[in-house]
């Protein structure tokens, strides 16, 4: 799997992230990773000059383990720190230099913040703090405007898929790719893309029934929130797995206990391949915005997340078995960076 590394756009630093994947690290369903709705007291740590890589407790002191992710359900999203160290990078690996397999996916994008309140006016609390009321969308005013994340008269849960993302695996641009942006929360236009190795400029490309309006939003407080996949022998095209991914939650039901806030929105949203209406949760700990500093990171008291962000009820698993004899599988894991761990991370979708 891949390091937060990879968004420097060299060779050198996917083989350098290749030597550090020589290990397994540990699923979120384990604890291993988080987001920016991180736990408070076990952000992580990093220690300047050192790699920050996922932790694996099964190869503990093995080089390059000296720094230690975060714990619990860690991602890139905080409505209150959104692209203040780094908008997020979304990295997708099949392989190194080539790969055996070709893959499909289909990214399934939402509004990736709930303001408290389904009344279809969209509002950004850290925006508010300085210039309230902070509305960013009147959905509810204008819902011609906004079809798809309107829907239902709900102003979150609805989602839109964007164009498939092809890796075929015939060489290194097509088998790995690190999307991120200059400016863009959720990468929707291949004018603004950053410094991620995205030699042939992929992006999330919303074309096809998305309003300029609803791109906008998007835009600025979008994420993925399902990868719809399907993986396929490279050299013969024979089916090997299909199917969603969703990241892993384990906390998601322990609200109230320690320092886990996830809290129910009272919304339902509607998920791909599912007919029915599956519940929301947003991180809410209703403590006026987050608080993190990066300095404080080794037993600090002083990291509390409050992040507002949106996850679906899990309904769907963070990885899938490839058939045949590969032993391998396709993850949809977070990735977290240096020095800010969650605030300059990502999440990773891969083959390994």
């Amino acid at each position: 799997m891949v390091v937060l590394s990879l968004i420097a756009c060299s060779e050198d630093s996917y083989q350098e992230a290749d030597k550090m994947n020589e290990t397994e690290p540990v699923n979120n369903d384990s604890g291993g990773m988080q987001t920016n709705s991180f736990e408070n007291d076990t952000p992580g740590t990093y220690i300047p000059g050192n790699y920050f890589v996922w932790q694996d407790p099964t190869n503990s002191g093995a080089w390059p383990y000296t720094n230690t992710p975060g714990e619990g359900y860690i991602t890139p999203w905080d409505i209150w720190y959104r692209n203040k160290y780094a908008t997020p990078s979304y990295i997708i690996t099949t392989g190194s230099e080539t790969s055996d397999f070709y893959l499909r996916v289909i990214p399934w994008v939402g509004l990736a913040y709930y303001d408290s309140a389904n009344d279809g006016r969209y509002h950004d609390p850290f925006i508010a703090s300085t210039s309230p009321p902070g509305l960013i969308a009147d959905m509810a005013a204008n819902p011609t405007l906004y079809p798809n994340l309107y829907a239902n008269s709900n102003e979150i849960g609805n989602l839109v898929p964007a164009q498939p993302i092809i890796m075929d695996g015939s060489s290194l641009q097509n088998c790995e790719v690190a999307i991120n942006s200059t400016r863009d929360h959720l990468p929707v236009d291949v004018a603004t893309l950053g410094s991620g190795w995205n030699p042939i400029n992929r992006f999330f490309n919303l074309s096809g029934g998305v309003t300029s309006q609803e791109r906008n939003l998007l835009r600025n407080y979008g994420k993925v929130f399902f990868y719809q996949v399907e993986v396929y022998n490279r050299y013969t095209m024979a089916p090997l797995a299909s199917g969603f991914l969703q990241l892993e939650n384990a906390n998601l039901h322990n609200t109230g206990t320690g320092n886990v806030h996830w809290t129910t929105t009272s919304v339902t949203g509607t998920a791909p391949g599912m007919g029915a209406a599956i519940d929301l949760y947003y991180y809410y700990a209703n403590i006026g915005g987050t608080i993190f500093d990066p300095t404080q990171l080794i037993g600090s008291t002083v990291n509390q997340c409050d992040s507002l962000e949106v996850v679906f009820e899990n309904i769907y698993p963070s990885s899938i078995g490839l058939a045949g004899p590969s032993g391998k599988r396709i993850y949809f894991q977070t990735v977290q960076g240096v020095p800010y761990l969650w605030g300059n991370g990502g999440v990773a979708l891969s083959i390994r």
